[in-house]
């Protein structure tokens, strides 16, 4: 397949089978001011570190699944994917070699608790320079990372992002931003809100594994 034909089937890329339907607003600036159909959203993001080099390393570390594994979960690739991720016309690599995760991608997530496994796929990978709103001023962050949206059924469904920032201090920053919604009230009778956190604690371990010293 021509370099042409690879990049036609990208553009045209479609996820399919998601349990949700609105599929990319998980980044909308707005999100948690006007969550998408009465769902209920997050956000969350811890500084782990300084620099390029910092940059990177918590970017493999997230784009090649070590940090769900390294949060506990047992990951089970269902399908690769689209094309390989590229960066400046070359496919990604870790230093070990594995590729970077791509769109399109389907993934089992197991807790280490060997509960509630959920079923994502890879509808977004987000890569590139971008102007952001951060405390009062813009800046232009440097961000890679992945939207991941639930393609099977359970008490919550939805998008979340999992990223990470090079800021224009140099200061490097883990991310997740999305929104739940919740068909059941789950374990114990939780209520909503509280159903919606059950589900945004696990990704914020994810969070965790990325700082230096994993606390």
């Amino acid at each position: 397949m021509s370099g042409v034909e690879q990049a036609a089937r990208r553009d045209s890329f479609q996820p399919a089978r998601l349990s949700y339907i609105e599929v990319g607003v998980s980044q909308a600036p707005d999100l948690l001011q006007f969550p998408p159909n009465d769902a209920v959203p997050f956000f969350e993001q811890v500084q782990i570190g300084q620099g390029v080099d910092r940059f990177n390393s918590a970017l493999e570390q997230l784009m090649t699944w070590e940090a769900h594994r390294a949060a506990g979960y047992v990951v089970t690739e269902e399908s690769a994917g689209e094309s390989p991720s590229v960066r400046g016309g070359e496919a990604v690599y870790s230093a070990q070699g594995e590729s970077f995760l791509r769109r399109g991608a389907r993934v089992l997530l197991t807790p280490d608790d060997n509960n509630s496994a959920r079923r994502f796929e890879v509808v977004r990978v987000l890569e590139g320079a971008q102007l952001e709103q951060l405390e009062q001023e813009r800046q232009v962050v440097e961000r890679g990372g992945m939207i991941l949206g639930t393609a099977d059924e359970g008490d919550t469904t939805g998008e979340v992002a999992l990223s990470v920032e090079l800021r224009e201090d140099e200061t490097v920053w883990a991310l997740t931003r999305g929104f739940w919604h919740v068909h059941a009230t789950g374990f114990l009778g939780l209520g909503k809100q509280q159903t919606a956190d059950r589900a945004t604690t696990a990704l914020k371990r994810v969070l965790k594994t990325l700082q230096p010293t994993g606390e």
